[in-house]
């Protein structure tokens, strides 16, 4: 069998993690190709007002709840309804998934950040949890860390949840107010409340109320934009992402807004990867900047947007690695891909009618890329990026949920994501 160079077109140099599957779980073939397992699930939530909230998922036909690492061969896509659970007790990003992990053992956890409840901050479940839903808000809602912790440390204020795969760290970024930038665990989530450690880092930047937009890059890198600054934290040690020595402000004006970033190490560039923020609009010019030296200088990207339209704001920016594409989402149901690392940008029509709905959130496996937003915006591309279909509306047992319902962040597959790095400024006001 001859040994892959490339696995689903990503360079096998930075392939300790493919696709975010761990290396045991990826089977070669031989010659030039591999195959690796996609996400085998999906979660994501929409609401309505403040009485109507349903956390929303989708598996694979041969999904184990009990099993959800086992390997598939099929090209499962969460192209059908997917189903839904009234979660009306929880607003803020509660029971709202903005990554999944996996701890020391091996288990899946979906992570979410419960910005106003500051005694049930961070919210985390497995597989079983999620698919068993949650009828009510006063019994059996996903476990919770935060209550009962000392106050000092606890994490108090935070909005955005990542995920170190290497140390298997949890790292809370605090919403827009002026405290301490981050909240973090080395301890493994449990099925049980208030069951974790948890540490306090300073301000990235004295007295800035600013959100933190959190991410991991690879191993012990992380990188965090606290608009319109750029932080990067390059220590070797399991404690360097604690520790406030070791987070360097790289630059102090991106050049926009930011609402959402990105980074990729890209197939034979420079490990410093690229660095894509989107945000608010430039003059004329769409907020879309991108960086190739870890941050130090930021350009203002080219955008060929669809036509008669102007500029709008951009929400979410994510990396899909086997297809080396970029791909933003926004206001006015705009969907931009770049297949040069950021620096040009064209446009991608959803099916059905684009007007005033925004789109919140971008996400992909690697195989299956889905787009969330207002009036049950809920799109998927399976193939080229040319072309996104969409998602019926999901359904209860009994009937499809309202159909003006948000979703305010990417929905989340059952993958680790590593080697792409993925900083979303959404924050669920609802």
């Amino acid at each position: 069998m001859a040994k892959a160079s490339k696995i689903n077109g990503v360079s096998i140099h930075v392939a300790r993690r493919v696709n975010n599957t761990r290396k045991s779980l990826i089977a070669t073939l031989p010659g030039d190709t591999a195959v690796t397992r996609r996400a085998l699930m999906w979660q994501c939530k929409f609401e309505l007002g403040g009485s109507n909230r349903w956390s929303c998922y989708h598996t694979a036909s041969n999904f184990n709840e009990d099993e959800p690492y086992g390997d598939s061969t099929s090209d499962y896509a969460p192209t059908s309804y997917w189903t839904a659970n009234s979660v009306n007790g929880y607003d803020k990003g509660g029971m709202q998934s903005q990554i999944y992990g996996e701890d020391s053992i091996g288990k899946g956890w979906w992570g979410a950040v419960r910005s106003n409840d500051n005694l049930r901050q961070f919210m985390h479940a497995t597989s079983s949890q999620v698919i068993a839903g949650e009828p009510s808000p006063f019994t059996n809602s996903w476990p919770y860390d935060g209550q009962g912790v000392d106050p000092s440390v606890r994490p108090v204020n935070y909005a955005k949840v990542a995920f170190g795969a290497f140390d298997k760290v949890w790292v809370l970024g605090k919403k827009g107010v002026n405290q301490d930038s981050l909240c973090v665990s080395y301890s493994d989530p449990q099925q049980s409340n208030n069951q974790m450690t948890w540490e306090r880092v300073d301000n990235l930047k004295s007295a800035q109320n600013e959100l933190c937009m959190i991410s991991n890059l690879v191993g012990r890198k992380w990188a965090a934009i606290q608009s319109p600054r750029f932080f990067l934290n390059t220590g070797s040690l399991s404690s360097s992402v604690a520790n406030i020595n070791d987070w360097n402000e790289v630059n102090s004006n991106i050049g926009t807004t930011v609402n959402a970033w990105a980074w990729a190490q890209r197939d034979g560039e420079s490990s410093d990867g690229r660095f894509v923020a989107v945000g608010e609009i430039v003059g004329s010019d769409w907020g879309i900047y991108y960086s190739t030296d870890n941050g130090v200088n930021w350009t203002l990207a080219s955008v060929t947007a669809r036509p008669s339209e102007t500029a709008q704001s951009l929400l979410d920016v994510t990396y899909d690695a086997r297809r080396d594409r970029f791909i933003a989402v926004g206001a006015r149901t705009n969907v931009l891909t770049s297949s040069d690392g950021g620096e040009n940008w064209g446009y991608v029509l959803p099916e059905g009618p684009t007007g005033n709905q925004t789109l919140h959130g971008v996400e992909t496996d690697n195989f299956n890329v889905v787009l969330t937003g207002d009036d049950t915006s809920f799109y998927i591309s399976t193939g080229s990026l040319d072309t996104f279909e969409k998602i019926p509306t999901p359904k209860t047992s009994s009937s499809d949920i309202d159909s003006t319902a948000n979703s305010f962040m990417a929905a989340t597959p059952s993958i680790v994501r590593d080697q792409v790095g993925h900083g979303n400024e959404s924050v669920n006001t609802a």
